[in-house]
């Protein structure tokens, strides 16, 4: 049986060299060293599951290498995720076992980085441990919902068809949150369009209108005068701007990811938004209830699906209530009470979870009201798109033409005053 060989020494180009090494003795292990290795300062063997872990982790960062690594880690995107998580259900329910459908998609995968991560899931199986030990050990793509959704799976001898559950789930989620994006992404990236053009105007096409008007020596409109006063600061001071815009941006990312206070307050405010906010709030809604009604669906314990539920949420309102829920559990309240006391779902809502309690099923009530914000979603979704694009158009049509109509006024003006004489 191999073992495993932490060293540390002096390559041949007089370098410091560290690793790990995998050999059946310490006598193999100098032996397969010494090509490589000039001085051997230190040789230490180790547990065959560090050594295993730290060669996988080095495995995984070969291909991408390097820096960005390091401050990048590996991380399987949420289709992928899907993707493997139907497919190994399917596997699974087709008959093969858990290890060779992990090799299986292992091998199906273009990525380096991910084969070897399934490959290194699939070797911790065969060392004894269960699959969601295994999943544990890569937190950046499997949360903390997902390995306890797999736990009960393999709990309750259902994996299979608890990962085909997790995978419809997971496609849900997804689509509504692409549908969400999308509807933000719109005018986010139109006003940066309109905030693109402007400054080129002001830099590049104003200075131009400055220079032929500054030889008419008539007086210019109130509002040509503005724009041309406008255009030589920005052109003047524009590395200060460009500074200070950018140095808010950091200030508004760290306070974001430091200051829980400013955090709650700035989602205060984005979640009500005129439009943008509903469409936020009723996301999370649906969101929560997806989460929360599939761990409990699963077999996860309650306190522990409010907890898990508590950590996939986005907003720190709702992280906070649902917290606060989990203590009132213990104590013996009921689900839809708590929700209702922390005002974390809508009346509608804790009602339809109230009769879910009261026929014992809650997880199906709480994938129904997941289904009906779903489609209400939806529906505000391409209402808003409706709406939003013909104003959009109006109001960046409108900029553009109050600036080509400031600066073609003077024109406009002399042009009258020739027809006059």
């Amino acid at each position: 049986m191999s073992r495993y060989f932490q060293y540390k020494g002096l390559a041949k180009n007089g370098r410091k060299t560290s690793g790990i090494i995998e050999a059946e003795d310490e006598d193999q292990a100098v032996a397969l060293l010494r090509p490589s290795i000039a001085t051997l300062i230190n040789l230490a063997e180790i547990s065959a599951e560090e050594g295993n872990r730290q060669l996988v982790e080095k495995e995984l960062k070969a291909g991408r290498g390097s820096i960005l690594s390091r401050f990048f880690p590996h991380k399987i995107s949420a289709t992928e995720l899907t993707f493997f998580t139907r497919q190994l259900g399917i596997m699974l329910g087709a008959g093969m076992s858990l290890v060779n459908s992990l090799e299986g998609l292992a091998v199906s995968q273009r990525d380096q980085q991910t084969a070897a991560m399934f490959r290194d899931i699939a070797d911790k199986i065969r060392q004894g441990k269960n699959f969601w030990e295994a999943l544990a050990f890569y937190p950046n793509s499997f949360n903390k919902m997902y390995i306890n959704v797999v736990r009960s799976g393999e709990a309750s001898g259902r994996l299979d068809e608890i990962l085909k559950e997790l995978a419809d789930q997971m496609e849900k989620v997804r689509k509504i949150k692409s549908d969400v994006m999308g509807a933000m992404y719109y005018p986010v990236f139109s006003t940066v369009v309109a905030f693109i053009v402007v400054l080129i105007m002001l830099i590049k096409i104003i200075p131009i209108f400055e220079k032929m008007y500054a030889g008419f020596g008539a007086k210019l409109p109130a509002i040509t005068m503005l724009l041309i006063s406008i255009s030589q600061n920005v052109r003047s001071h524009f590395f200060l701007f460009a500074g200070i815009f950018f140095s808010l941006l950091i200030l508004f990312h760290q306070l974001w990811k430091k200051n829980h206070n400013f955090r709650v307050n700035m989602e205060f405010l984005m979640l009500r938004i005129p439009f943008f906010g509903a469409i936020l709030r009723e996301f999370a809604y649906v969101q929560l209830c997806r989460v929360l009604g599939m761990l409990l669906g699963s077999g996860v314990h309650i306190v522990e699906s409010i907890q898990l539920t508590s950590e996939v949420v986005r907003w720190q309102s709702m992280r906070k209530g649902l917290k606060t829920c989990a203590g009132n559990l213990q104590e013996g309240q009921y689900l839809a009470d708590s929700f209702q006391e922390e005002n974390i779902l809508p009346t509608l809502a804790t009602q339809m979870i109230r009769s879910g309690e009261e026929t014992g099923q809650v997880e199906k009530m709480l994938q129904n009201v997941a289904n009906f914000y779903d489609e209400m979603l939806s529906a505000k979704i391409k209402g808003i798109n409706s709406v939003i694009e013909p104003i959009l158009i109006v109001l960046l049509g409108g900029l553009v033409a109050v600036l080509l109509l400031a600066m073609y006024m003077p024109i406009f003006s002399m042009s009258q005053a020739m027809r006059g004489h």
